[in-house]
């Protein structure tokens, strides 16, 4: 539960920090669909048992649902019309995503101890 809000908690910070820097409409979807993307590979690799390829999938498909509704939603609205422009962007950046949250997941592994009077958090780069 704790990796599902913090992820939902950078979602919404991303939103903040990107939509009023000016960055062009597809440079958003990329990013924000790459933030789904490490999210979503993130939240499968420590809670289930899929191998990369698979997770990686499902991971992209996980962070391109966003883009996907809201192009959905954008589409209903009078004078705007679906994109597949932005739909590639989010695809596109959900699959970076994946891939730098397998990448990452692959290399590091946190451990938390707790004792009687400490507790310990160590980090861990396999080389």
């Amino acid at each position: 539960m704790i990796i599902i809000r913090n992820f939902c908690i950078i979602l919404c910070c991303s939103f903040l920090f990107v939509a009023p820097v000016g960055a062009d409409d597809e440079a958003q979807h990329f990013l924000i669909s790459g933030i789904c993307g490490v999210g979503g590979e993130t939240i499968l690799h420590y809670n289930t048992e899929m191998g990369n390829v698979s997770r990686i999938a499902l991971a992209t498909f996980i962070g391109s649902i966003p883009g996907l509704v809201k192009e959905i939603s954008d589409s209903s609205e009078e004078g705007n019309e679906f994109s597949s422009s932005d739909m590639t962007a989010d695809v596109l950046g959900a699959f970076a995503g994946a891939l730098i949250g397998n990448v990452i997941n692959e290399r590091i592994e946190i451990r938390l101890k707790a004792g009687r009077k400490t507790a310990s958090i160590g980090l861990i780069w396999r080389f």
